[in-house]
């Protein structure tokens, strides 16, 4: 804080703080409205991959009858390769076509019909590497031999990461290629997009609304007359909400920043809590992202636009600093928790308690800093 630094009294201490929680706060809803895209691409390139995998092993399975994608000594059979790219040139005119493509996936069931046309896409865009809308028999092999060198490396990967002491060479070559076959496991493939059903995901949907999803100006209207009923709750109630909290603490000399500590996040964010139950009692996956979302928007706005809002009014009305101590507080347990819900994306029920003790600790730390270590002067 400017505390530290010795500027109790400094507009630009003051307008500098409020331009960074005003930029946090544009880059957090920047991120919170291209975050989904990027997850969205993130999963279309998994699933690209784990159809690559896929079609190795069914090619693999579909050559043995040819000599085998791969030698003894994990060279390319090339042989085996233009076997191949013969039987699917169905016409014989030395490419492989659109259509002929279509069939290799669907006949070797590499792909399903809701993804067929996606996948023929995606092969020529691997395979066809002049652009002339035909894969070439030499284009075939390369493209192949490519997807089987993503494969083999994913699988050494694995292999070196589960510790199994399996030596590359050993593990790759000598006729041991059952690797060709395995599968990858993706985190990012939900359900939905490897085309099976989630009975969680059906009992939540009989617990939306019947009808057709609100339109997108629908939900901008909701929203805006959600936040301009909230302000005006806001604006109403700030002040009798200061003056209670102001006299309870002269009534019990209880400094009034503790009873603020305490009793204004419980009214300020009891809407929060409740629904944030709600959702996390149903035990779905959905609800409980739905939760999380909600925590994070609620703290990124409580921690930055009030603090920048709060640092604008003390910039305006040109006051003095005297809230290091509370600020250090806040800061410091936004980090640690964000620091740990950053670091995995599953936790033990146990590491609940050291972060609901942050909440205490807060208080205590506070008291430290303004009476013990007298921060603010």
């Amino acid at each position: 804080g400017p505390a530290l630094f010795g500027l109790y009294h400094s507009r630009i201490a003051a307008a500098v703080g409020c331009a960074s929680c005003l930029a946090c706060l544009a880059a957090y809803c920047t991120y919170q409205l291209t975050e989904p895209e990027a997850q969205r691409k993130k999963m279309r390139a998994a699933r690209k991959h784990l159809h690559r995998m896929y079609a190795v092993g069914k090619m693999q399975e579909f050559s043995s009858s040819f000599g085998g994608l791969l030698h003894p000594d994990g060279r390319l059979n090339i042989q085996t390769c233009a076997s191949m790219f013969s039987h699917f040139d169905t016409d014989a005119n030395g490419f492989i076509e659109k259509t002929e493509l279509h069939a290799l996936l669907t006949g070797l069931a590499i792909s399903d019909d809701s993804f067929v046309f996606e996948d023929v896409d995606n092969w020529m865009a691997d395979f066809d590497t002049d652009k002339d809308s035909f894969i070439s028999e030499l284009e075939f092999t390369n493209g192949l031999k490519k997807w089987i060198d993503e494969k083999k490396e994913h699988h050494s990967k694995r292999a070196t990461g589960s510790r199994r002491g399996v030596s590359r060479g050993s593990s790759l070559a000598g006729g041991a290629n059952d690797w060709l076959v395995e599968l990858p496991t993706e985190p990012l493939l939900t359900a939905g997009e490897q085309g099976s059903h989630d009975p969680d995901e059906e009992d939540e949907g009989s617990d939306e609304e019947d009808g057709p999803p609100p339109t997108g100006a629908q939900i901008v209207k909701r929203a805006v007359t959600l936040m301009t009923m909230g302000t005006l709750l806001c604006a109403f109630f700030a002040d009798p909400m200061v003056e209670a909290v102001k006299n309870f603490s002269t009534a019990s000399g209880i400094p009034s920043f503790f009873v603020a500590f305490v009793v204004t996040p419980l009214a300020s964010n009891s809407s929060e809590l409740v629904s944030s139950l709600q959702f996390a009692s149903k035990k779905r996956s959905k609800n409980i992202s739905l939760t999380f979302s909600q925590v994070y928007g609620a703290v990124t706005m409580n921690n930055t636009m009030c603090l920048g809002v709060f640092l604008l009014v003390i910039y305006i009305q040109d006051l003095s600093w005297t809230y290091t101590a509370e600020v250090f507080t806040i800061v410091f347990s936004t980090v640690v928790v964000g620091a740990i819900g950053y670091s995995s994306t599953s936790f033990k029920t146990w590491l609940a308690w050291p972060v609901l003790a942050l909440y205490p600790l807060s208080i205590l730390g506070v008291y430290v800093m303004e009476y013990v270590l007298h921060l603010d002067g």
